[in-house]
């Protein structure tokens, strides 16, 4: 940047964040900016003191402290980025230009820079509108402004790169339980399409969301694909279960059996014993074969492990359903379902008397007995592990 009486010259790193300024000709260190895993947590000021930044969840700047800990500026602003004003303890604390959602402010014009297009907070929004075709998404209509900030929800997201938002789960999609992708199950992540989540258990910060942006593409279609994706990978199932199962009872019984889990989205099979008990018709003595379909599981099935509650109905051929919850273990209050970890599919089996029979279901399982990686893969899972792994 080239002034009256110097030369600014500016550097930047490979994510496109500047840290640090130099005059020319003398190279003199003008200032300089210090990240901590993707965050800027201290400024250099020309002066020559350093003072850190202490910034809210979506990483606009509220307060900067020297290394004894004085205030030496502080910053108040609303939703927007509007209202905004600065006490300023010492010049040093108020040179750096990043305030609102870790955007870069620009004194003369009052408005914020991304790496795409500038933001003026006075209006709530961009000044120009959003290049990136790949953000449209016809379940939310709020896409289709290309004006708009943050889908017009500021308390919840933020957009550093000006191409597509970083959002929370009541904005936009869930996480799920793998923390892999955004779906419809709740959870913590840093997903695709959306590229972070913000949830009540995991508020974040500007460190874990801060995405690496990339260029809109000149070929894109301009399909709505990121809420549409989201859609199509939630209902992939996470895995498989089959097994075997026995039990011995008339209107109430007890049983167990043992499974085989294989897992989608790192290829693990695991082995798992259970037992349980079912309040329902039985046939006196019972026996079944099945197999299902598995929602929620971790990359090492160990959240397979524990108490299930769930049904099952059938007359030779049948169905079953299940869910994580306290099980045998948990008492009365335990047996409730969470949801969790879920899993349904159908059975092959029949009673000593005959005739339609099930009823409720308490199990617990025991902890997996790892078995390796895919070996045991049929067409079917070989299809959708693959698809897994295009979601994740």
């Amino acid at each position: 940047m080239q002034t009256a009486s110097a030369t600014t010259e500016f550097i930047y790193d490979y994510a496109g964040r500047r840290v640090s300024s130099w005059l020319s000709p003398n190279n003199f260190g003008d200032e300089g900016r210090i990240y901590w895993d993707g965050q800027q947590v201290a400024y250099r000021a020309n002066d020559g003191t350093t003072y850190f930044d202490h910034q809210d969840t979506l990483g606009t700047e509220r307060m900067r402290t020297n290394y004894a800990g004085s205030v030496g500026s502080s910053y108040v602003s609303l939703p927007w980025g509007d209202g905004y004003s600065a006490t300023v303890n010492s010049s040093g604390a108020d040179q750096d230009n990043a305030h609102f959602a870790g955007l870069e402010r620009d004194a003369e014009s009052g408005t914020e820079h991304a790496q795409f297009r500038n933001y003026t907070s006075r209006q709530g929004r961009w000044l120009s509108p959003d290049p990136y075709t790949g953000s449209y998404d016809l379940t939310n209509p709020q896409s289709m402004n290309r004006y708009a900030y943050v889908l017009n929800n500021p308390m919840s997201m933020l957009d550093p790169s000006g191409l597509v938002v970083i959002c929370d789960e009541t904005g936009c999609h869930d996480c799920d339980s793998d923390d892999t992708a955004c779906a419809s199950k709740g959870g913590d992540c840093v997903a695709n399409g959306t590229e972070g989540c913000i949830t009540a258990s995991n508020p974040g910060t500007a460190t874990s969301l801060q995405p690496t942006p990339s260029a809109p593409s000149s070929g894109s279609s301009g399909a709505p694909n990121n809420g549409f994706k989201a859609k199509v990978c939630s209902a992939i199932p996470s895995g498989r279960t089959q097994g075997a199962s026995g039990g011995l009872g008339g209107v109430g019984s007890v049983g167990g059996g043992g499974e085989l889990v294989f897992n989608y989205n790192s290829g693990q099979v695991s082995a798992f014993g259970f037992g349980g008990v079912q309040v329902g018709w039985n046939g006196g003595a019972s026996g079944s074969i099945y197999t299902g379909f598995v929602y929620g599981l971790n990359s090492s099935n160990s959240n397979y492990s524990g108490g299930f509650t769930g049904f099952n109905v059938g007359d030779g051929l049948g169905i079953f359903g299940a869910s994580s919850s306290g099980g045998l273990t948990g008492g009365t209050g335990g047996l409730a379902p969470n949801g969790a970890v879920t899993a349904g599919g159908i059975s092959l089996g029949g009673g000593l008397l005959g005739g339609l029979a099930g009823g409720a279901t308490a199990t617990n399982y025991t902890n997996p007995l790892q078995l390796g990686k895919l070996w045991a893969f049929d067409p079917l899972d070989a299809l959708l592990y693959a698809a897994r792994q295009l979601c994740n």
